[in-house]
């Protein structure tokens, strides 16, 4: 199984982010995919392909690590391109510094914990930018690209982390939650 572990967007914001998208997508054509907002979340762990026999390992992993921590809040930043530092290929969603910090914490205890179960993945190591996927479209120029950068003030409480099991196919991912833990407070 392929799978990651992610925070979902509330429904709240999930209609923030849908009503700012609108207001871009007649900016594009068909060569740009959007991502349905049942889709999107900010993956904390990408753990690529996965025996069945980890599924109990990955899912005491998360228990842990919820446990550790209270509710965070996820501040969003802004709309942008991404990813950074390239020819643009999506449009994100970015986070804002502060909530990248503490998302990054609850990813360095949820590795931690991962390897304490002897889970197996490749590690990405670079820092963690919280993002969310809103559409995919071939490597552009920046500047071939219309201005779509919209700052955002909202935030909210997620309810759960989720390990979710991706099905790759020719329309592209599917996605199912198989497991989710539950904030405590």
């Amino acid at each position: 199984m392929r799978l990651f572990i992610a925070i979902s967007l509330s429904k709240k914001a999930l209609e923030l982010v849908s009503g700012k998208l609108k207001e871009i997508i007649p900016q594009f054509g068909n060569e740009v995919k959007f991502t349905p907002d049942y889709k999107w979340h900010f993956t904390l762990v990408f753990l690529g392909q996965q025996e069945k026999e980890a599924v109990d390992l990955i899912k005491k992993a998360i228990k842990e690590t919820v446990g550790e921590f209270e509710t965070p809040k996820v501040k969003f930043g802004k709309i942008t391109y991404g990813p950074p530092g390239k020819n643009p290929r999506m449009i994100w969603l970015r986070l804002t510094e502060r909530t990248n910090i503490v998302l990054a914490e609850i990813k360095k205890k949820l590795v931690k914990n991962l390897a304490d179960e002897d889970v197996n993945w490749k590690h990405n190591k670079r820092p963690y930018m919280g993002h969310v996927t809103l559409a995919r479209f071939e490597p552009t120029l920046i500047g071939d690209l219309p201005d779509i950068e919209k700052e955002l003030d909202f935030s909210f409480q997620p309810s759960s982390i989720e390990l979710i099991k991706s099905v790759l196919k020719s329309t592209g991912a599917e996605y199912e939650t198989i497991f989710k833990e539950d904030f405590k407070n």
